[in-house]
């Protein structure tokens, strides 16, 4: 049922491109929502963070993924 209202949802993207774009967004949004990471907070975070992180290695960028970045920031979830 839910791969028909993707289906169906993804018609309405124009071309290819808009598509992968709106798949990526959503599974974002899944990998939030799995995580219980507010994605709103969480990005205003890791944005703000990203002109600091130009030259980081990769476990430094492991630490910003959603499941370790709510281990380290448990205060400011909702």
């Amino acid at each position: 049922m839910i791969k028909l209202l993707d289906r169906k949802n993804y018609l309405s993207c124009g071309d290819h491109q808009e598509t992968v774009n709106m798949s990526a967004v959503c599974s974002l949004l899944a990998t939030y929502k799995a995580h219980k990471v507010n994605p709103r907070t969480y990005l205003n975070d890791v944005i703000a963070r990203m002109p600091y992180m130009q030259k980081a290695n990769y476990e430094k960028l492991l630490q910003i993924l959603p499941h370790k970045w709510k281990e380290r920031n448990k205060e400011i979830q909702l």
